[in-house]
């Protein structure tokens, strides 16, 4: 007499289902795991480097940041037009590990520490965070505002998923070569993709803000935290 076949494709249904469930947790664990490494060569590195390679590296992201004041720039979503390009010398001295790393962010309140790069690419964008071409470079100092982009509701890693957790007063961090900012959150806004006014640099002040989009896979709308630099302690 024949077997059913139910039992079978029961039980193969039921592993097809707990494999998709476990899906995105192993993978948004792996993800980490490549992110850790990378944020470990990235300090590695650091390290032994001597106080005059740094001291170049950021004086030149300093000067690019002052040409950008001077220029005439206006930020479109998520590309600005009239703005210079980083010489890749600016951006090389920024990389201690040549793999295109230029600092960390750290957000305590949402427990995630990611690597950030330059750029808004889609490879970018997959590592980690890219820093929006013509915002300032993420140094800090008057009259600079550095915007950092990255995605939400990926189902192979966290990134900004939990960016809409953050409240007025939570601090994050950026740590870039041997220097640690700290900003503290002073607005939160919701626009349209179109609707860049408040990423513009505004003299006096030193900003960033952290940016993505939402709703979550509807996309049509973007997700601004606006740090402002406080003492780092």
């Amino acid at each position: 007499m024949k077997r059913s076949k139910a039992p079978l494709l029961l039980g193969l249904g039921c592993v097809l289902a707990v494999g998709m469930m476990l899906y995105p947790m192993a993978s948004n664990w792996l993800s980490g795991q490549t992110r850790s490494q990378v944020i470990t060569e990235y300090e590695t590195a650091v390290e032994v480097l001597d106080n005059q390679a740094t001291q170049q590296a950021l004086e030149l992201a300093q000067a690019y940041n002052r040409d950008l004041l001077e220029q005439s720039c206006s930020i479109a979503g998520f590309s600005v037009s009239g703005a210079p390009t980083p010489d890749n010398n600016i951006l090389t001295a920024l990389d201690p590990t040549g793999g295109g790393m230029l600092a960390t962010l750290e957000i305590p309140a949402i427990d995630v520490i990611l690597p950030v790069y330059y750029g808004t690419q889609s490879t970018t964008l997959t590592a980690g965070l890219g820093v929006v071409e013509g915002s300032s470079l993420p140094v800090g100092g008057e009259s600079t505002h550095s915007v950092l982009t990255g995605h939400s509701g990926m189902a192979s890693q966290k990134l900004f998923t939990d960016l809409h957790q953050l409240e007025e007063g939570d601090v994050f961090y950026l740590n870039i070569l041997d220097e640690m900012l700290a900003y503290q959150v002073i607005g939160i806004y919701l626009t349209l993709p179109e609707n860049a006014e408040s990423l513009q640099i505004a003299k006096g002040k030193d900003y960033c803000t952290l940016v993505t989009c939402t709703p979550i896979g509807v996309n049509t709308h973007r997700l601004l935290i606006r740090g402002s630099r406080i003492p780092y302690e």
